[in-house]
């Protein structure tokens, strides 16, 4: 599993002479105003390392709410640097990273749903692998993919 990289067609095609091909990459997409609301108000507990946010998924907690942090190099000016990256960059990746089944998902939608498009998608390519797998978080997706060794891509996807 891949999140986040390639950055570049440089690095895609890179993979490639490595002899690393995927059989099969989700991208998914949102609008930059909906990655900067969810980037901005991402906090982190850096006693425990759990990950927040403070609309979508907020401190069960006040102890656990007086401790979380705004991530390291959490700046609307940071993220905006980067979607201009991926603007830049994406279309010479989709062109260069996959031979095999891509999936495009709207991510500016509920977790829950988007991660059950992502699951249906992978069932499909791979149902004998997943066709028995639990999956109600982007963890136990994650988890799942990993211990089939499920060739796909997960970018790395602000939720």
């Amino acid at each position: 599993v891949l999140v986040g990289y390639p950055k570049t067609r440089d690095q895609a095609l890179a993979l490639q002479r490595h002899g690393i091909f995927a059989k099969h990459v989700v991208y998914m997409e949102a609008p930059d105003m909906v990655l900067i609301e969810r980037f901005m108000g991402k906090r982190i507990d850096p006693q425990t390392g759990g990950i927040y946010h403070l609309t979508f998924e907020p401190p069960e907690s006040p102890e656990v709410t007086r401790r979380i942090k705004p991530i390291e190099n959490q700046s609307e000016k940071f993220l905006r640097k980067q979607l201009l990256h991926y603007h830049r960059n994406i279309e010479g990746i989709r062109a260069a990273v996959c031979k095999g089944t891509t999936k495009i998902i709207n991510a500016d939608q509920p977790k829950t749903d988007v991660f059950a498009q992502v699951y249906h998608f992978l069932c499909q390519q791979h149902d004998q692998w997943l066709h028995n797998v639990r999956v109600s978080s982007s963890k136990d997706l994650e988890a799942a993919v990993k211990v089939h060794k499920l060739p796909c891509s997960l970018p790395n996807m602000v939720l």
